[in-house]
C-alpha cells in the first residue's frame, strides 16, 4: 500500500471516529430512554438522530428497531433490522426480524429469520431455548 493510500485509510478513519463521537450521545440517551425509563417515543427520536449523523452506526440501528417494535410499529422495526442486516448480518438483527414479523402474522418470513438467527450464531441458542420455542410456533 502506497504512503498516499494508507493516509487516505487514515483520515476516512478519523472523519467516521468524529462522526461516531457525534452521534454517541443521542444514542446514549436513546438508551436511558429505551431500557431505563420506557420512553419509547423519545428513545425513537434518539436513535433517529443518532443515525441521521451516523448512518453506519449498527447498534443505533438496531436499538432503533427494538424501539418501534416496543411500540408495535412492526413495519418502521423490520426496515430497521434490515437496515443492520445489509451492514452485518448478525444473529441478533435477524432475530429480531423474526418477531416483528412474527408479529404481523408473516410466519414463513418469521421462520427464514429465526432459522438464520440460528445457523448464525449455533452456540448462542441452547436446545429448548427461546429460539427454538418460536421456529416450533412458525412451522
Amino acid at each position: 500500500m502506497s504512503f498516499f493510500e494508507k493516509r487516505r485509510k487514515k483520515k476516512a478513519k478519523h472523519k467516521a471516529d468524529k462522526t461516531r463521537e457525534r452521534a454517541m450521545p443521542f444514542f446514549d440517551d436513546g438508551m436511558k430512554d429505551l431500557y431505563g425509563n420506557g420512553n419509547f417515543f423519545r428513545s425513537v427520536d434518539n436513535f433517529n438522530r443518532a443515525v441521521e449523523i451516523d448512518e453506519s452506526f449498527f447498534d443505533a440501528w438496531l436499538r432503533l428497531g427494538l424501539a418501534h417494535h416496543k411500540m408495535e410499529n412492526y413495519d418502521d422495526a423490520i426496515r430497521c433490522f434490515d437496515k443492520c442486516i445489509s451492514m452485518n448480518e448478525e444473529y441478533q438483527a435477524h432475530y429480531n426480524k423474526g418477531l416483528a414479523l412474527f408479529k404481523k402474522d408473516e410466519k414463513k418470513k418469521a421462520l427464514a429469520s429465526f432459522k438464520r438467527s440460528e445457523k448464525l450464531m449455533p452456540g448462542k441458542h441452547k436446545k429448548g431455548g427461546s429460539i427454538f420455542g418460536w421456529i416450533e410456533r412458525c412451522e
